[in-house]
């Protein structure tokens, strides 16, 4: 985007003059594969500055940023602009601008709106597409109801809208977010019944659906079953799986799983080395937590809540009062925020009520 504006101005003075709405149009466009709403909005400015007209393809370039931001309230003004101001009275707004509104709503986490727009869609007269139901059921899968995913998987199926890889996708982590794995491996191996092949997405979702519940034999036998179709699995999988065996207190099966990204040349990341501390922490290793602590250092990671939670707990379990102080305070002087599952294992051991206060001191305004 940077390098197109840049050359605007040079390539604005060899343009002809009924070029020259297209040429915004384009860096309008660039702004929206970039979600960047403020800029494009910036260039819509900059159309009217220089006498031109907006029309229907640049305004729904326009929406399209704002949902790319998950900004809704800005793609319904362009909605509505794009409505009251540029369309005839014997156009209509076709099913692609309402998709983007569906899109927007979905991506800014506000599901019933979501549904709104599409319930106005439909109340239009339009057909809802495959981008349509994908969305509401992204919609339903960032708040995890698997249930009501999957009634808008069956809707598609009688309404003869043919579900692609990624609407199953979405459902399936719907599922796993409510800890329906049985179902979400079910639902894996169903896919073959209309032409879709499992993909490596599709796998870390069942495989993260069984890490949620600490089951690591059947994340582990998926993992075995992926690969014996020729997938590849990926950090988010393996990341998947080290949090099953963390959650079970396994820290060999975790470290085996972070040796086995590094022969991968796979980078173990943040989730990966919280993973391990958290089973090391679970297996009340707090020296083997702290180390693993140290090691994220090391390796330029800078420790979230959850990592240093999962240290505070250990050593507090362990009644190493001056332990989890010396971590609380580090959490406070990085400003992280002290929630209630970090706190409770900092009471158990008796941490005086002014550290609290002093804590509350440093993190105030976080």
């Amino acid at each position: 985007v940077e390098a197109a504006e840049l050359l605007f101005d040079e390539v604005e003075r060899r343009t002809p003059q009924k070029l020259k709405r297209m040429l915004v149009n384009t860096l309008i466009k660039a702004c929206a594969n970039a979600g960047l709403i403020e800029r494009a909005e910036l260039w819509h400015e900059k159309l009217l500055s220089m006498g031109l007209s907006p029309n229907p393809t640049g305004v729904g370039k326009l929406m399209e940023a704002a949902a790319k931001a998950g900004s809704l309230e800005r793609a319904e003004h362009w909605f509505q602009f794009l409505n009251d101001d540029l369309l005839r009275e014997t156009q209509q707004v076709g099913d692609v601008k309402f998709n983007i509104l569906i899109n927007a709503a979905a991506k800014g986490g506000r599901k019933a709106d979501a549904f709104r727009w599409f319930d106005r869609m439909v109340a239009a007269g339009l057909m809802p597409d495959h981008f349509s139901y994908l969305s509401l059921i992204e919609a339903c899968s960032e708040v995890g109801d698997g249930a009501k995913a999957e009634e808008l998987l069956a809707q598609m199926l009688r309404s003869r809208v043919q579900p692609e890889l990624s609407s199953y996708n979405s459902v399936l982590d719907a599922c796993g977010k409510e800890g329906r794995a049985e179902r979400a491996e079910e639902m894996l191996y169903g896919m073959k019944a209309f032409q879709l092949a499992p993909d490596t997405v599709t796998y870390s979702a069942a495989i993260n659906a069984w890490a949620r519940r600490g089951n690591s034999a059947q994340a582990s036998k998926l993992i075995d079953t992926m690969r014996n179709e020729g997938l590849v699995p990926n950090q988010i999988t393996l990341n998947a799986l080290i949090n099953a065996f963390a959650k079970n207190g396994d820290v060999m099966g975790a470290e085996e799983v972070l040796r086995e990204m590094r022969r991968e040349r796979l980078q173990p990341n943040l989730i990966s080395f919280t993973g391990l501390v958290d089973a090391h922490a679970r297996a009340g290793d707090a020296e083997g937590a702290q180390f693993v602590l140290e090691e994220m250092r090391s390796a330029d990671l800078i420790p979230n809540e959850f990592s240093f939670t999962a240290v505070i707990a250990a050593w507090a379990k362990r009644g190493v009062v001056t332990k989890a102080r010396a971590l609380l305070s580090e959490m406070g002087q990085r400003q992280l925020h002290l929630g209630a599952v970090s706190y409770n294992p900092v009471i158990d051991a008796r941490i005086p009520a002014a550290e609290h206060r002093i804590y509350f001191q440093l993190t105030s305004g976080c």
